[in-house]
Parts: structure tokens; C-alpha cells; sequence
């Protein structure tokens, strides 16, 4: 159900989502629901966005604060790697563009 920040992640990441694509010059699609793997049914995801004339290219916005995008400019924390190549496994993409958006 998550807690105040992750609805407030939420609630930023439309936004994030476009000066994302504004900053890139990339057409985000934003999936309509969960993705599934070709041949393993329980596995799943929900990418962010895919670039709509690239399906191998996915999108992760993450919403953090001042303090977590400092410390994100030096080490990625490992389950949010893992949250990228849990994706690009499922949907088979070679690619998953992650940024932090913060107040820095």
C-alpha cells in the first residue's frame, strides 16, 4: 500500500515523466497495464514508460529529495538496479533509462 512518500512519488511522477521526455526529446508511452514475459507467466512488470519508437528502451522515473539524490549522484542503490534489469528482463529490452528527479 506504501506510506506518504511513495504517494507523493506518485503524485510527482507524471511531471518527472515529462521533463524526462522534455530533456530527451524522447515520446514517453506510458503502459496501460503490467507486462508480461513471453513465456513466463508470472513474470511481471510495470516500466514507467517506453519510448514509443524504441520498445527495447524503457523509462524509470524515481521522485527523490535533496538528500537521496545527493547520494544517488555516487552509488545506485542496489534494489533499485535490480528493479531495472527485473524489467529489461521481462519485456526483453536493452535498455532502461533511470534518473533521479530531486530539488537539487
Amino acid at each position: 500500500a506504501g506510506n506518504i512518500h511513495t504517494r507523493l512519488g506518485q503524485l510527482c511522477e507524471p511531471r518527472a515523466r515529462q521533463l524526462y521526455a522534455n530533456a530527451t526529446g524522447y515520446d514517453v508511452h506510458i503502459p496501460p497495464a503490467s507486462v508480461f514475459h513471453p513465456t513466463i507467466p508470472w513474470a511481471r512488470c510495470t516500466p514507467d514508460g517506453i519510448i514509443a519508437t524504441d520498445p527495447d528502451h524503457l523509462v524509470q522515473i524515481k521522485c527523490v529529495g535533496y538528500f537521496v539524490g545527493r547520494a544517488w549522484k555516487y552509488e545506485l542503490p542496489i534494489e533499485i538496479e535490480a528493479q531495472c534489469q527485473w524489467e529489461m528482463f521481462v519485456t526483453g529490452a536493452k535498455r532502461d533509462d533511470l534518473g533521479p528527479i530531486s530539488n537539487q
